[in-house]
């Protein structure tokens, strides 16, 4: 994938030929046709024209399976490819790295970190790998990006941290998942509102579950003088109430 040509090759040769060449409908001819691609891309014109002699050799579902992992392997090589310039460089991957982050794509945020994308870099929203991932419930990232070392306490222009994008969207397990790393359960954004306090009033018990059990306090009220237990009063969130109280 890095563009060792006789390495692509030789791949898509052994793809047309079959599982140790012991029966021709193990063949994958989609792959070969990928593999065969990648190459005449990088300028092998033997493999270019293998490439269109295959074409030729295509079955019924052949051409859709060399479109799917043409479009695999063009995927990976994106990420995996040799690096060029090192600041244009960086900036891509922290940029993938943010896309993996929004799509819940695991394996891409292993690699990408792997290749040293930095976990704290923040698109023009201030919204870092780890807050997209919390945001959106997905504790595997998040607990990858921990692991890289990605500051808890990163805000985006909103002053919202990973830890409030979870609690406001009910990501009881992200939420556990940061708890159980060591980020801070009483960090106030903007407004002074707390993570309890977002999750009291969107109705999350079970966040508020989590927060309380971690040591959350209650009793802090945010630049209007409410606090969470104002807010699951107001929205009548009867769970939420019992979870605050104890009940």
């Amino acid at each position: 994938m890095g563009g060792y040509v006789p390495a692509q090759v030789l791949l898509a040769m052994l793809a047309a030929e079959g599982n140790n060449n012991q029966s021709s409908e193990l063949a994958d001819l989609g792959q070969a046709h990928a593999w065969l691609s990648a190459a005449a891309e990088a300028g092998n014109q033997a493999a270019a024209k293998a490439r269109d002699d295959l074409v030729r050799e295509f079955c019924d579902g052949d051409a859709v399976k060399a479109r799917i992992n043409t479009g695999k392997l063009n995927k990976l090589m994106a990420i995996v490819a040799p690096t060029e310039g090192a600041a244009g460089e960086s900036a891509k991957l922290n940029e993938q790295l943010r896309h993996a982050a929004v799509l819940g794509d695991t394996e891409s945020v292993h690699v990408l970190l792997a290749r040293n994308a930095d976990a704290d870099n923040a698109d023009e929203e201030g919204r870092t790998p780890l807050i997209e991932a919390a945001w959106r419930g997905y504790p595997g990232i998040v607990k990858a990006l921990v692991d890289a070392g990605a500051r808890f306490g990163a805000k985006d222009a909103t002053g919202k941290d990973a830890m409030a994008w979870a609690s406001i969207n009910g990501h009881a397990g992200v939420v556990a998942s940061l708890i159980s790393a060591g980020c801070p359960i009483d960090a106030a954004d903007k407004d002074g509102f707390t993570p309890l306090m977002r999750a009291a009033w969107n109705g999350h018990a079970a966040v508020v579950a989590e927060l309380v059990r971690a040591g959350a306090r209650s009793d802090l009220r945010n630049r209007f003088g409410r606090s969470a237990h104002d807010y699951a009063r107001e929205q009548r969130n009867t769970r939420v109430l019992k979870v605050l109280t104890g009940g």
